[in-house]
């Protein structure tokens, strides 16, 4: 993340190094920073003082000294970010803002916050599970691969809440140090058309950031769609089963890509793909509703490709309705396992090929993804060790 020392830091200057809690605050930053976990920037002559300050420890003068050669390339990076963070010599609470009219928040810390070692460490980023984080860290090394400016890298710590406890990780990891919380919006298609409302997981990590707010430097993202595997593109999917041995499923994701249900976009990004699609899912809807016209559509023109039901599709009758299983069945449903098989082919391409499957051009789901690794950059940045 980027951290910027704050001019009135000058003036406060022989106070914080008479103060042992302030310079190890000053020490741990310029350590988080050589280690790569960090951007640490600040005024040039700031910079100076520090590499000159007698009472901080020599390794920590030596950092100071290569902070003030490169302070206005660093602060350059001001303009990129969508959140960094200015450190202050005030006590009291932290506090967030936007900056001028740009869409770009800042927290604004006091440097005792940084005392603690902890805090200095890389940004922890909380996914509902394991799969999701890896992918989410994919998505945030192509960002920069593709969009970002070159000479950084993508520095955090991962961690998979576990579905209804993400709010519970959330809390937990906040109070320890800078975190970014990515969970799915869970928005579901209703009878009603308007703004759709987020998912019990979302909601609550939100009530976590308002219990935590001047506290903690802590945010909730949640990704517009009902789960994250909504956003996959269909290329990405079908080339992750083509090299499996699990033909059945490699089946069912080819069904899924001919009937146009993965890449998102606002037709199909509320579909339950692990449940599937059926006749009843879309007549439940009103008739001016489009997402029923669309799927409607859909099954018209590929329910003579699917194999029929035992007693044939269902006509005017609409003899599965209620709670009863629907027999018009189109789609299966991939069920659980889908993104674990997707991150660990992830991990296996560059990133630049990951930047092909999820920020192509045109690619419905694209600014979604490049919403979620502009974030992660912002909140992850640093120098790679080489270069500090």
């Amino acid at each position: 993340m980027l951290l910027i020392f704050a001019p009135e830091l000058r003036d406060e200057l022989p106070r914080i190094l008479d103060s042992s809690d302030l310079r190890s605050a000053l020490s741990n930053l310029a350590r988080a920073h050589r280690e790569g976990k960090h951007i640490l920037s600040g005024p040039a002559t700031l910079l100076r003082q520090l590499s000159e300050a007698s009472a901080l420890p020599e390794d920590v003068h030596g950092t100071f000294k290569q902070l003030k050669e490169f302070a206005s390339e660093a602060e350059g990076s001001r303009k990129i970010v969508s959140y960094f963070v200015v450190i202050e010599p005030r006590e009291g609470d932290i506090h967030e803002e936007m900056e001028g009219d740009e869409a770009r928040r800042c927290f604004r810390v006091p440097l005792a916050y940084f005392s603690d070692s902890a805090r200095a460490q890389a940004s922890r980023l909380v996914a509902e599970d394991g799969s999701d984080a890896r992918v989410y860290e994919r998505a945030a090394e192509a960002y920069l691969r593709r969009l970002g400016p070159k000479g950084l890298s993508v520095r955090s710590q991962s961690y998979g809440g576990g579905g209804d406890s993400t709010a519970d990780a959330l809390r937990d990891h906040a109070r320890h140090g800078p975190t970014v919380c990515i969970v799915d919006a869970d928005h579901k298609w209703s009878s009603n058309e308007g703004e759709p409302s987020e998912g019990a997981t979302a909601a609550n990590a939100r009530k976590v950031t308002r219990k935590l707010a001047g506290k903690t430097m802590c945010i909730v993202y949640s990704v517009p769609c009902r789960e994250i595997e909504n956003l996959l593109p269909c290329e990405l999917v079908l080339e992750c089963f083509a090299v499996t041995d699990r033909g059945d499923f490699h089946q069912r994701c080819v069904r899924a890509s001919e009937l146009g249900l993965f890449g998102g976009g606002p037709r199909v990004d509320r579909l339950d793909l692990k449940k599937g699609l059926c006749r009843k899912d879309y007549e439940a809807l009103s008739n001016e509703h489009p997402q029923r016209r669309y799927l409607a559509r859909v099954f018209a023109e590929f329910r003579n490709r699917a194999p029929a039901p035992t007693r044939g599709w269902c006509g005017d009758e609409r003899r599965c309705g209620g709670d009863e299983p629907c027999e018009c069945v189109l789609f299966a449903g991939l069920g659980e396992g889908l993104l674990e098989c997707v991150a660990d082919r992830l991990e296996t391409l560059s990133a630049h090929k990951v930047g092909e499957h999820l920020l192509a051009a045109g690619q419905p789901s694209a600014p979604a993804w490049t919403a979620i690794g502009s974030l992660l950059f912002a909140w992850g940045c640093g120098y790679p060790r080489t270069r500090t």
